[in-house]
C-alpha cells in the first residue's frame, strides 16, 4: 500500500460521523425526513427537528463500540430480510404489520441460533432491533415495537484479566517510553487500574474533572445522567501531574503525535489500540475492560469484602460481583471437590468382551 493511500485512509477515519448515522446509515437531515413525509407512512409528517431529537435520545448518547453493535445487528437484519438499506427496512416492518415482522424476527433469532451464535450476541443483536423499532414508534413511522425477550444468558467470560502482575509489566513497559508518551500511558494505566474506570468513562474525562487539592475525581459513570466524585490515590495524583504539567484545561487524556503533546481527546478506539499494544509488548493479550477485571478481582483477593468491591467497580447488580468473587475462588470447583470426597467409586474389572466392541 502506497504510503499517500495510507494518508488518504488514515484522513478517512478521523472524519467525525454523526451517532445517528453511525447506526441507521443515514442523517436526519436527509433521508429519514423524506422518509416519515411520505404518506404512506402518517398523515401529520415530523419536521426535521422532532425526528433529530427523538433520534438523538435514542443513537446520539451511545458509545461508538455500542454505535457499531447496532449498525452491524440493524445490517444483517436487513440481509436476512431481504432489504439493503434501513429505510428499506421500515418500509417493509411498517407494510407486513406488527405480527409476520415478529414471526421475522423470531426467524432471524433462530437463524443466529443454528449458525453458533453466543445467547449474549444474539441478545444484543435483538436488543438493537428493539431499540430500532421503539425509536420508529416514537417518530410516528411504526404504531407497534418489538417485544420479544431475550434468551437465557449466563456469562462464561474470564472476569481475572491480566492480574496485578500483567499490569505491572504493561506499566513498566509504558514507562520505558521516553516524553509525553511514556507519562500519558503510565497516567492512562493507573486511571483504569486504580480506579477500575470504564473505556467509556476515561474518554469523557476533562482536566477540570481532576481536584487535586481535594484529592478527587469526577466521573460520568455508566448509565448514569450525573457525574459521581470518586477519591484519588496519592500514586494516581503523582502519575496524572507528570502527564498533565502546567495543563488546567482541556480533554484530560489526549493523543500524542510524533513524541509531542496533541490538543486532540483520545478516542475510546485509541486507548484500545494503545491497551493492547502495551499488552503486546509484554506477551499478553489485554483490552482496557480487562484492567478494569484484574483491579475488581484484586480488590476481592486483598479485601475480601464483596460490597467493597461493589462501591470500587459501581456496579447497582450485586450479582455481577458475586460472579467475580466465583470466578476467582472457583467456587463451583471447590464444591465439587468437597462433596466428591463422599461418594466412593469401586475398582471396575472391564470385560474383554467391552474392549474388543471397541
Amino acid at each position: 500500500m502506497k504510503i499517500e493511500q495510507i494518508r488518504v485512509e488514515s484522513r478517512v477515519k478521523r472524519r467525525r460521523v454523526s451517532p445517528v448515522k453511525a447506526v441507521l446509515g443515514f442523517d436526519i437531515e436527509d433521508e429519514a425526513v423524506g422518509l416519515v413525509k411520505r404518506s404512506a407512512f402518517q398523515e401529520t409528517a415530523l419536521t426535521r427537528d422532532e425526528l433529530r431529537k427523538i433520534a438523538e435520545t435514542f443513537f446520539g448518547n451511545l458509545q461508538p463500540n455500542t454505535q457499531r453493535g447496532y449498525a452491524n445487528a440493524l445490517r444483517q437484519f436487513c440481509a436476512f430480510v431481504g432489504v439493503r438499506t434501513i429505510s428499506e427496512l421500515l418500509g417493509l416492518l411498517y407494510r407486513v404489520g406488527a405480527g409476520k415482522a415478529h414471526v421475522m424476527l423470531l426467524d432471524f433469532r433462530n437463524h443466529l441460533l443454528k449458525s453458533g451464535r453466543s445467547s449474549g450476541t444474539i441478545n444484543g443483536h435483538i436488543s438493537a432491533i428493539r431499540q430500532f423499532s421503539t425509536f420508529a414508534c416514537m417518530a410516528g413511522i411504526l404504531n407497534w415495537k418489538f417485544s420479544l425477550r431475550r434468551l437465557p444468558y449466563l456469562s462464561l467470560r474470564d472476569t481475572r484479566g491480566p492480574g496485578l502482575e500483567g499490569v505491572q509489566k504493561m506499566i513498566n513497559e509504558a514507562a520505558r517510553q521516553p516524553g509525553p508518551r511514556g507519562l500519558r500511558d503510565v497516567a492512562l494505566l493507573r486511571v483504569l487500574w486504580d480506579l477500575g474506570f470504564r473505556r467509556g468513562e476515561v474518554v469523557r474525562l476533562d482536566v477540570s474533572d481532576v481536584d487535586f487539592e481535594g484529592e478527587f475525581i469526577w466521573v460520568l459513570g455508566k448509565m448514569r445522567l450525573q457525574k459521581e466524585k470518586i477519591g484519588l490515590p496519592p500514586e494516581t495524583i503523582q502519575a496524572l501531574r507528570a502527564w498533565l504539567g502546567d495543563r488546567r484545561s482541556g480533554p484530560l487524556f489526549t493523543n500524542v503525535a510524533r513524541g509531542a503533546f496533541s490538543g486532540n481527546r483520545m478516542s475510546d478506539d485509541m486507548i484500545y489500540a494503545v491497551i493492547r499494544g502495551l499488552g503486546a509488548k509484554c506477551g499478553m493479550r489485554v483490552r482496557p475492560h480487562g484492567i478494569r477485571h484484574a483491579a475488581i478481582t484484586h480488590v476481592l483477593d486483598v479485601t475480601k469484602d464483596p460490597r467493597l468491591a461493589q462501591r470500587f467497580a459501581r456496579h447497582t447488580n450485586m450479582d455481577t460481583i458475586l460472579r467475580y468473587d466465583d470466578n476467582r475462588k472457583d467456587m463451583a470447583g471447590a464444591a465439587a471437590k468437597t462433596i466428591a470426597g463422599y461418594l466412593v467409586t469401586p475398582s471396575v474389572s472391564p470385560s474383554p468382551s467391552v474392549h474388543e466392541s471397541f
